[in-house]
Parts: C-alpha cells; sequence; structure tokens
C-alpha cells in the first residue's frame, strides 16, 4: 500500500531556507509529492490529528486503514519524526508551524476539493485516549443518527472543562445546542458552513467556535438548520488526559493579544456582533434513552 502523502510548505530556495532557519527546522522542507485529488480512498470520513511528540496516537494498537476512515495528521511539532505504522501509513502527512485550526485552514485552502470528498470529518485532539476501534464507532453513530455536529462524551477520569461534555451511562445520545472544539464531527454540509470562521482565526486554537457553531447551525431542541442532530454521544466515550491552561499569563492563552486565544474569541464576537451569546452546552433536555 502506498504511503501517505506529504505537504509541505509551497517555498523553496533563499526563502525556504531562511524559514527553516529561523523557526528552527532541521532538514529540507517536505514537499508535495501526489496531488489529494489524486488519493484514491473511498472511505466516507476523514480525522484530523494536529500531534505532537507526546501524542497519544501512537499508541493505537489497530492499523486504522481497516476502520472505514481516512487519516490526516497535520504535525505542528515540525522536527520530530513518528516511527508508529499509522503515522507512516496516514493518508496525509503534513508538517508545518500551528495550532490546531490554523492547520486545518492551510489544509483546506490548499485542498479544497476534500470537501466533496467525505460524508463526516472528525478533529482530534493529540492528548485524547482513544483507538480506530472507538473512532469507527463514534462515525458510525453520527451516520446512523443523522449529526450534523456532535462529539463523544468524555469518559471518568477526564479533565473537563464543560460539565456537559461528560459521558451519562444512561444515555445513548444527549442534544445539545453546540459541542466542545476539542473533539468535534462534522457532517460535511456543517463543515462547509463553518469552513469562513475557521480561515478567519487569527491563531488556531479556537476559543469561540462553539459559539459559532450554535450561531450558524442550532435551529432548536438539538436540532441543526439542516434537520440533523447536534449533540453528545454517550455510546461512544474518549478520555481526556491533560489539563489546558488558561488564564490572563503569558503565551498564547493570555489575555488581550490577537494572536493568542482570545485573539480567536475577540475576532469572532467582532464577526458576530449583537448576536453573540454566552456558550451553552446544555443537555438538560433533548435526551434520547438507551434502550433496555
Amino acid at each position: 500500500m502506498r504511503g501517505p502523502e506529504r505537504v509541505g510548505w509551497r517555498r523553496d530556495g533563499a526563502e525556504g531556507r531562511f524559514l527553516r532557519k529561523i523557526l528552527g527546522i532541521k532538514g529540507r522542507m517536505i514537499t508535495q509529492n501526489t496531488a489529494a485529488k489524486k488519493i484514491k480512498s473511498t472511505n466516507p470520513w476523514l480525522v484530523f490529528l494536529m500531534p505532537g511528540k507526546d501524542s497519544l496516537h501512537q499508541n493505537w494498537k489497530e492499523d486504522y486503514r481497516q476502520y472505514g476512515f481516512d487519516l490526516c495528521i497535520l504535525q505542528y511539532d515540525v522536527n520530530h519524526e513518528f516511527t508508529d505504522e499509522n503515522s507512516k501509513n496516514a493518508t496525509y502527512l503534513i508538517k508545518r508551524p500551528g495550532k490546531r485550526f490554523k492547520l486545518i485552514s492551510y489544509f483546506m485552502k490548499d485542498h479544497p476539493e476534500v470537501l466533496d470528498k467525505y460524508e463526516h470529518f472528525f478533529i482530534l485532539d493529540d492528548d485524547i485516549d482513544t483507538d480506530p476501534i472507538q473512532i469507527n464507532k463514534l462515525l458510525t453513530t453520527c451516520k446512523r443518527y443523522h449529526f450534523d455536529l456532535a462529539q463523544p462524551g468524555l469518559a471518568e477520569g477526564s479533565y473537563i472543562a464543560h460539565p456537559p461534555t461528560a459521558r451519562d451511562p444512561n444515555t445513548r445520545f444527549r442534544l445539545s445546542p453546540s459541542v466542545e472544539c476539542m473533539v468535534p464531527v462534522f457532517s460535511q454540509r456543517a463543515f462547509r458552513a463553518t469552513q469562513d470562521d475557521i480561515h478567519l482565526l487569527p491563531c488556531g486554537i479556537g476559543w469561540g467556535m462553539e459559539v459559532a457553531w450554535e450561531l450558524n447551525f442550532h435551529a432548536g431542541e438539538g436540532r441543526s438548520i439542516w434537520g440533523g442532530r447536534i449533540g453528545m454521544i454517550d455510546d461512544v466515550y474518549f478520555k481526556h488526559t491533560r489539563i489546558q491552561q488558561y488564564g490572563t499569563g503569558t503565551g498564547v492563552y493570555s489575555n488581550g493579544g490577537r494572536d493568542g486565544a482570545w485573539g480567536d474569541l475577540n475576532t469572532l464576537k467582532q464577526k458576530y456582533g449583537s448576536r453573540w451569546k454566552e456558550l451553552d452546552l446544555s443537555t438538560r433536555v433533548y435526551i434520547q434513552k438507551k434502550q433496555k
């Protein structure tokens, strides 16, 4: 089986050498050797993974290619070489510095044809403990129950920022106005509809995207404007293993910087103006109970 499509910055010569020097990138930039439209996979789902050197996907025991999805690795840690078989056999492998939504933005601008190729798109953080079996189950559930926007429930012991995202063992799924941006699944039409906001983010961490999704997609009672569902899928649950440090100090989460997380949030607030609201991931109603 052929290896991944390896894509890199479209810069060569003096400019490429300069960028490698200032960013500390060793060796040559990775360059494109095949076109995305020539990839012959007929899988209906694309999983985005933005891994650093400690990414938990390296622990997967199963070959992801046996579970019905394509894997797009957008590697921000450009000097690291993954040795696990799933990384080596990724459908797409791209090395480029950046935050997750910024990397997705770069990829989608370079390969807009993938919007028509896949039925669902899943964005997976590298600190999520899961495996290809559970990813397949999640995407199968999204298709079966016609979810336009979904996320897995978070398992016991997870670091949880929003209490409604914790798994409810008594339900199959719970409907909600939106989902958390850590592990969202989009239908093709929902992913297409969020492209403008993804490209708009100055940093790409994604603060505020959950509100934007509600404003754009939610028609009420956990249903999308297209008639599909929005919510948490409790039949499938992943574990979030690392806590994010938020606050008003320095770095990408510092308050006020356009290039940080607050920059993403403030940019979206400015776009939506008076429509902006506080995040609501409530699942108090619209619950689908498990069958006995």
